[in-house]
């Protein structure tokens, strides 16, 4: 009797910590998923925010420059250019390998150079489109058609240059490319 007794207070007490214990592994369990999940969440938002940092510290993550003007007056831009190609004048854009800068040649349909135009270049590398430049275009005062416009031009690979020049309202030039200039 003595050994049931002892036998069933052994039970009564396996009884009793197995709760206990399962609870407690419960709780641990518990926090120990709730942890992992939050871990994951920050290690998510950590990759999120390296990513953010990266994208807003390259320079060569930046919009095109008045992308949203051309979308919008797209229909102008396709009349204007349509206009000009009925000029049927020619530009020939390269670097200016006297001065940094683009030396744009124009000529008519025969090929007799065009003169006394004004206007200005747009112009970016593909890389760097946040560091667009318009600047004014510059007759040559020694080489009739040519148009000098002077910036920084020297960065090899590919250029948008877009030229708006015109020698009175009925003659407006619009040319809009991409080059690809290498040393």
């Amino acid at each position: 009797m003595i050994i049931e007794n002892h036998q069933f207070s052994v039970k009564l007490s396996s009884m009793d910590t197995t709760p206990l214990a399962s609870k407690s592994q419960e709780l641990r369990s518990a926090r120990f998923w709730s942890i992992f999940i939050l871990a994951l969440m920050a290690i998510n938002l950590l990759v999120a925010l390296v990513a953010i940092v990266i994208a807003l510290g390259d320079p060569s993550f930046k919009p095109v420059p008045s992308y949203g003007e051309n979308a919008v007056d797209w229909e102008t831009q396709k009349r204007m250019q349509v206009k000009s190609d009925s000029l049927g004048w020619t530009a020939s854009v390269e670097r200016n390998p006297q001065r940094n800068g683009i030396r744009v040649t124009m000529t008519d349909q025969v090929g007799n150079p065009v003169t006394g135009l004004s206007g200005n270049i747009q112009a970016y590398h593909f890389t760097r489109a946040g560091e667009s430049v318009t600047i004014p275009t510059i007759e040559s005062n020694t080489e009739p058609g040519v148009y000098i416009a002077d910036f920084d031009a020297s960065k090899d690979g590919r250029w948008q240059v877009t030229l708006r020049l015109m020698r009175d309202q009925d003659e407006p030039f619009f040319w809009d490319h991409d080059v690809e200039w290498y040393r």
